[in-house]
């Protein structure tokens, strides 16, 4: 089968994803910065995520805001920028790819395949996106808070593809079928 595209999530797949524990600093810092007790920011953040990932807060600072205002918390423009700053340097940490990921992708150009993201992100992802040398490599980059929608579970996806019988191929389909051979 002659494939036309690869289409990739960037968490999980191009970049190793990221848990509470990784997270935990950052939230105590941006906390800190606004003294609000740092379980009731994480909280904050946990239930706004879903509109923050469908585009309801943009930019990121618009996020922070809000959250202090959930807590009752008056926050200078000053306060947000730091917090936000915190938080923006750890995203751009965890966005930059590995070398060997870099060199898959690059292996896929030079094979003229086309490629596209499909991430569910809040707006610091796309802020961040095109200063990082893994966007060089993309084609297309969907974002789900720019576009205003969830994105469907792997399932739902290696459905839609299968049945369409589509070119189109997920990253770990591709994985697979390389280590196969």
């Amino acid at each position: 089968m002659a494939y036309r595209a690869v289409i990739l999530d960037l968490f999980g797949t191009l970049v190793k994803g990221f848990n509470r524990q990784d997270y935990d600093p950052v939230i105590a810092r941006m906390a800190e910065t606004f003294d609000i007790p740092c379980q009731d920011f994480w909280d904050s953040g946990a239930e706004t995520y879903p509109a923050r990932s469908l585009g309801h807060y943009d930019p990121f600072e618009a996020n922070l805001t809000d959250m202090c205002i959930r807590a009752v918390q008056e926050a200078s423009i000053a306060q947000v920028e730091l917090a936000a700053s915190y938080h923006y340097e750890f995203m751009t940490d965890a966005i930059t790819a590995e070398a060997k990921v870099i060199e898959a992708l690059e292996g896929l150009k030079i094979k003229s395949l086309p490629l596209g993201l499909f991430s569910d992100c809040g707006p610091d992802v796309p802020f961040l996106w095109g200063q990082l040398p893994l966007a060089r490599l993309i084609d297309e980059s969907v974002f789900t808070c720019e576009e205003g929608v969830k994105k469907a579970g792997r399932r739902h996806i290696r459905t839609a593809v299968d049945d369409s019988r589509s070119s189109l191929m997920s990253v770990s389909t591709l994985a697979t079928e390389a280590a196969r051979r």
